[in-house]
């Protein structure tokens, strides 16, 4: 039933896609349109699609990136090593689940407009830099450092990889899967 509803949606926004203006305004929107026509596309690709496309896709790239950095090390620092106090600022990070993302927009538009991150180069960190720090990501990759057994870091140490040969050469290849999952959703 569900899998109906998604295709339905795919469907009927491909078919409004089809539709013009007129019919799509006339309050009573029909399945099918009466007269398809390619119009709209054309009109989307003449009037800045490819423009469109390219900044979505620089935002996209970006995000991506500069959250791999971040939530790695998070996880890293959190599900590798043993510091005082790691599980209460642990605890206090979880918390912070508790509040949805949406409540914090306004707040994170204004830190945005207050840095002048509203035009130039610095608009692309601006879309970027308030979805960054994820606690969720940083959560899925300490149970994925959480994960790698001790005797593959000790195996490591004999054979005389350092710390950072461990993390480029071990550890990241082994969270492979959390990587691409992360990604993908973060797309």
């Amino acid at each position: 039933v569900f899998g109906f509803l998604v295709l339905f949606a795919f469907y009927y926004m491909i078919s409004m896609s089809l539709m013009s203006w007129d019919e799509m305004n006339s309050g009573n929107i029909p399945l099918t349109p009466d007269d398809p026509s390619f119009g709209n596309y054309i009109s989307a690709f003449n009037n800045g699609f490819w423009q469109s496309f390219f900044f979505t896709t620089m935002v996209v790239c970006v995000n991506i990136v500069m959250k791999l950095f971040v939530c790695i090390l998070l996880g890293y620092a959190f599900g590798h090593f043993n510091f005082k106090g790691k599980n209460i600022i642990w605890w206090v990070l979880m918390l912070s689940l508790a509040v949805p993302e949406v409540a914090l927009l306004s707040g994170q538009y204004d830190v945005t407009v207050q840095l002048g991150m509203t035009s130039g180069p610095l608009l692309l960190v601006g879309l970027c830099a308030p979805f960054v720090a994820s606690i969720f990501t940083g959560y899925m990759f300490r149970i994925s450092f959480e994960n790698i057994p001790d005797s593959v870091k000790e195996a490591a140490m004999i054979h005389g990889v350092s710390g950072t040969g461990y993390f480029f050469k071990i550890a990241l290849p082994m969270i492979s899967s959390t990587i691409w999952t992360v990604v993908i959703l973060t797309v």
